[in-house]
């Protein structure tokens, strides 16, 4: 349960995987010692921090990736160019000066 949690992809909304997540690692539901009190007595909201955190870092990480290769893309292509221009006709060579 815990992998397929861990390869559960939900993008764009909030989820409750990471709370999926604590209660599966946690001692008492590991043990079986827990009732249906388990988040009363067991749940507080600051022990997902560390699971949000580097659910944060991933899409981060992900984000700076999809960024960087879109400006690559976008970016103009001066050997492109350059044989462009070369192959042109004069007067399209001429024109492109201007």
């Amino acid at each position: 349960m815990k992998r397929a949690i861990d390869e559960y992809r939900i993008l764009g909304i909030e989820n409750t995987l990471a709370f999926g997540k604590m209660v599966m690692e946690h001692e008492a539901f590991i043990s079986g010692q827990f009732d249906t009190h388990f988040v009363k007595n067991y749940f507080n909201p600051n022990q997902l921090a560390h699971y949000n955190e580097t659910e944060a870092r991933i899409a981060a990480l992900i984000a700076a990736k999809v960024w960087t290769e879109h400006r690559a893309a976008q970016a103009p292509n001066h050997t492109d160019t350059a044989q462009k221009t070369a192959t042109a006709s004069k007067w399209k060579q001429r024109k492109n000066m201007r």
